[in-house]
């Protein structure tokens, strides 16, 4: 190498050097690039049509499996109008994951409809069903009947077919996939005795936010699914997150989705161009009930919170619920009612007992007056036109719950209301009633009621 005193203005690198005496050496040397032989090329043409053998042959056997399950049966024509009609009646102002005109199109299109599902893709049309059946107050005159064992194995039915195609991922649209989760996200078998399954409330749940964030539907705009409404986007996502809210509260798991880095804002009208103003405002009052919801359990009241923490937190915790409230229409929705129980039974069984000496009257008040209101829902006086547990979305089911937690609570402020024990113990009795009544519609039915009448049993006998 030479000296840098002879070359100052050159330095000379080894590896470069290197690098270009084994250039000068390969030029030398013959060519030595893999040239394939015809024989080889045969061999890779043969391998790659194995593969597509393979392939077409998996495909074959998919759809096979599908057929076998009837995945490919469609109910006939007055049995799906019927549960069409109901789906939109009762399903859709609460999960309005479709457009209304689509609805109403294939609705109007079921007699004269040349597609064996009816223009829906399968999945989602056995979602829908399912959905529909598990809100159906009284069933047509087929091999349905009202009976709570053959609504079970008809929303069975619908839902083994949405999820075997859902496992072997026959439908590849990512729009009607999660569509088709959030219906099914009703089911929980893992509730029930005798059954260990994947899928839960929850795992529907975090699968379709998963699939609803790969298509930026967290975002204010997306770049995956520009195609798709502004407005229906907000819809699924604003869904997705309230169920994550409510679900995740009555279950006792962490939320999927945090709050504070939510970029899409709260629904409002401009959100729901197809509906008309009593439907629209059931999901947007939900949706800021379950704002309220977050707020409270992420303050989570505490003896270590100080009373003035609290006295200023739940002064505005109750005006944003008296607000909400009092924008509802009149009759209010029976699921709105519960979900304000639940929030304000929640609210007021964290009020640690150092506490309470400032907030009896009103934790008083709060706590009587939300058992009342669950107890009325399902009394016989009650101003709702319809099956009333039918009527429920399972996010508001924790508003039972919390009317029963709050009975058996040891907390001072109830033992000294003017609730006499007897008629404590009464109240408890048509709570857990309302429960086991609701097994048919609410699959964490029998798992609460279990747990709940254990402590009954500890608690008053």
């Amino acid at each position: 190498m030479s000296s840098s005193g002879e070359h100052p203005n050159i330095v000379f690198d080894e590896t470069i050097l290197s690098f270009l005496a084994d250039s000068f050496e390969a030029a030398d040397q013959p060519d030595h690039h893999r040239q394939d032989s015809p024989k080889e090329e045969i061999r890779q043409e043969e391998g790659e049509q194995d593969k597509e053998e393979i392939e077409h042959d998996e495909r074959q056997g998919k759809t096979a499996y599908l057929y076998s399950q009837s995945c490919f049966v469609a109910p006939a024509p007055t049995l799906f109008r019927v549960l069409l009609n109901n789906y939109i009646a009762i399903v859709h102002p609460l999960y309005p994951i479709l457009s209304s005109q689509q609805l109403q199109r294939i609705l109007s299109e079921t007699d004269s409809s040349a597609s064996p599902s009816y223009g829906l893709p399968w999945i989602l049309l056995h979602a829908i069903c399912f959905a529909s059946v598990s809100h159906l107050a009284k069933f047509p005159d087929t091999e349905l009947s009202t009976q709570n064992e053959t609504r079970q194995v008809a929303r069975q039915t619908y839902y083994q077919r949405a999820k075997a195609l859902f496992e072997l991922d026959y439908e590849q649209n990512k729009l009607v996939l999660v569509q088709s989760v959030i219906l099914l996200s009703e089911w929980d078998s893992n509730h029930r005795a005798n059954t260990s399954e994947y899928y839960s409330t929850l795992t529907w749940i975090n699968a379709g936010l998963s699939i609803a964030e790969s298509l930026d539907f967290h975002k204010p705009s997306s770049t995956q699914a520009p195609n798709i409404p502004f407005w229906l986007r907000r819809r699924i996502w604003w869904v997705l997150l309230t169920k994550d809210t409510f679900c995740s509260s009555i279950l006792g798991k962490p939320f999927r989705i945090d709050i504070e880095s939510n970029q899409v804002p709260v629904l409002d009208r401009a959100d729901f161009p197809d509906f008309d103003n009593r439907n629209t405002n059931i999901l947007t009052t939900i949706c800021s009930l379950g704002v309220v919801l977050r707020s409270v359990i992420s303050f989570r009241i505490s003896a270590q919170r100080r009373q003035r923490e609290i006295s200023e937190f739940l002064p505005r915790i109750l005006h944003q619920l008296t607000v909400l409230k009092s924008t509802t229409q009149t009759p209010t929705h029976p699921g709105l009612t519960l979900i304000l129980a639940h929030i304000t039974c929640y609210l007021y069984l964290q009020i640690p007992a150092r506490h309470l000496e400032l907030l009896y009257e009103f934790s008083c008040a709060g706590i009587q007056d939300s058992i009342d209101s669950v107890l009325n829902i399902f009394g016989r006086d009650n101003n709702y036109e319809g099956d009333i547990y039918c009527s429920i979305p399972i996010e508001a089911w924790g508003g039972v719950v919390s009317a029963a937690v709050a009975l058996l609570s040891d907390h001072n402020y109830l033992n000294k209301t003017s609730i006499q024990q007897l008629q404590r113990v009464s109240r408890l009795n048509s709570i857990l009633e309302i429960l086991n009544n609701s097994a048919s519609v609410w699959d964490s039915a029998p798992m609460v009621l279990g747990f709940l009448q254990v402590l009954r049993k500890s608690t008053f006998d």
